[in-house]
């Protein structure tokens, strides 16, 4: 039965309302309704039900899916306004929330700093291993006398005793009696050593930079711009994708973003569509198991006074909204991949539907994107070349 009611309404809304909208709706009908039993008691519910005739019956559970469809129309309306609620923009937020809000964007912006600081950062190891080259090679035939199984034994202990979390100027100094030994004995004989050593630096400086390079793509994820940070990690991501594609092409991506749509092939659409989706999905069911809390704590004591049923409600509630939330943020980020690479392979096409030719060059490319943008946000009086008509 079920199946059938979900599957009418599937054939009358569209994909992304049945998934992001409807279903949090029902979700959260389900937790009301279950509630509510749970505080009159199972057997007067059973008894209510059992006294509705089926005619009654009918005509109930018509009107439940009839207000549980409006009500998720009015959350898909409300969309951009719990965006905004959890991305802490929301005038009331602000108002609200004053204290915590300056708090969460004095942490999100030190959160910025320390990853900005991280990825600006360069691997040290690459100048100790050529630093170790270079004395190495000045010594490496100085002696005749080939080094024995204790000796190579020895300095193999000493390699395996260094470690990347070791300060740079320690790794340094414990290379000195490693060199010391080239000084001693024919590099020859511990050719293995060297190439044992070698690799370990290699390889942490491979890691480090690894490391540098997985920091800057975690603050372009993350963050837009240090002015613009916003005080939760959702606003922050939503404000980086936003800002992708203005710092690489100097395209407004919230004012083309529509346009980009209707050049975009139905099958990536698709893709971007349904991580869209999974982020509306996971925002709404946060608002919702938000309200079923207050609404636990404000409403639930009139039903029944059970301080204990309802503060465990709350709980609950609240824990499944931070669920949710956590899962918007890693959808956000999914979401943003989406579009920053739907800007990356598109956009020429979006110039050309425009009537705009094809820039040879990537200055010129944002030179027309800025104008453009320009043209549509201020009506700026700008002189755009429009590609002439070719005929066939």
């Amino acid at each position: 039965m079920i199946n059938t009611i979900l599957g009418n309404i599937a054939s009358i809304v569209e994909k992304y309302f049945l998934f992001a909208f409807f279903l949090p709706v029902v979700l959260f009908a389900c937790a009301l309704a279950g509630g509510i039993v749970v505080s009159i008691g199972p057997d007067s519910a059973i008894a209510a039900v059992e006294n509705l005739s089926a005619a009654r019956w009918a005509w109930t559970s018509a009107l439940i899916v009839i207000v549980l469809i409006l009500v998720a129309y009015v959350l898909s309306a409300l969309r951009e306004a719990m965006t905004q609620l959890w991305s802490g923009d929301a005038a009331l937020t602000r108002l609200i929330l004053w204290g915590w809000i300056k708090l969460g964007k004095a942490s999100q912006r030190a959160a910025y700093r320390r990853l900005r600081t991280a990825s600006s950062g360069q691997s040290d190891w690459a100048d100790v291993l050529r630093e170790y080259e270079d004395e190495v090679g000045k010594v490496w035939h100085s002696a005749g006398k080939a080094a024995g199984p204790w000796s190579r034994w020895i300095m193999r202990i000493r390699i395996r005793m260094l470690h990347p979390q070791m300060s740079i100027d320690l790794v340094r100094k414990r290379l000195l009696p490693i060199v010391a030994m080239y000084k001693k004995f024919d590099g020859n004989s511990l050719k293995r050593e060297y190439e044992l050593l070698k690799r370990r630096l290699i390889d942490w400086d491979e890691r480090s930079n690894f490391a540098i390079q997985g920091c800057a793509a975690l603050l372009d994820r993350s963050y837009g711009a240090l002015a613009t940070v916003k005080p939760t990690r959702l606003g922050n991501i939503i404000d980086s994708y936003n800002y992708y594609a203005y710092t690489r092409y100097k395209i407004q991506a919230e004012l083309l973003w529509p346009r980009l749509q209707h050049v975009i092939p139905a099958s990536y659409n698709t893709a971007v569509q349904d991580a869209k989706v999974i982020l509306d999905f996971a925002i709404c069911m946060c608002t919702l198991a938000t309200l079923y809390a207050v609404l636990a704590l404000l409403a639930g004591p009139w039903l029944a006074f059970d301080p204990w049923l309802w503060g465990i409600s709350a709980a609950v509630a609240l824990l499944v909204a931070r669920f949710f939330y956590g899962l918007s943020v890693s959808a956000a980020m999914q979401y943003g991949d989406r579009l920053r690479s739907s800007f990356d392979l598109f956009r020429l096409d979006l110039l050309k539907q425009l009537g705009f030719g094809r820039p040879s060059k990537l200055s010129e490319e944002r030179e027309t994107w800025q104008k453009l943008s320009q043209l549509v946000v201020y009506g700026t009086d700008i002189d755009l070349d429009i590609a002439p008509e070719k005929t066939p």
